[in-house]
């Protein structure tokens, strides 16, 4: 059984994710919240906020997103949004 391949993040996504972590972390600061509040509420562990707020490219992705939605860090741009929503007609 073969583990999980580490990752090897091109220089423009590592920013990204670097980027997002620290949105994920001003946005629980300003609610004032603590690692483990903001786990309970979007149903992660405490380890996995840390990780997504060093901006670890192996938190999964629905894990990512559910805690960004929680604390309030927008997904996608408007423009984004409505590029996808014209895909779809």
């Amino acid at each position: 059984i073969m583990g999980r391949q580490k990752i090897s993040m091109r220089p423009a996504a590592a920013d990204a994710a670097d980027t997002f972590g620290a949105q994920i972390a001003l946005a629980r600061h300003e609610r004032k919240w603590s690692r483990s509040e903001l786990a309970a509420r979007a149903g992660v562990s405490e380890p996995t906020i840390k990780r997504l707020e060093s901006g670890d490219p192996n938190v999964a992705i629905g894990n990512a997103f559910n805690v960004a939605v929680v604390v309030g860090v927008p997904l996608f741009s408007a423009s984004a949004t409505d590029q996808l929503a014209e895909r779809a007609v």
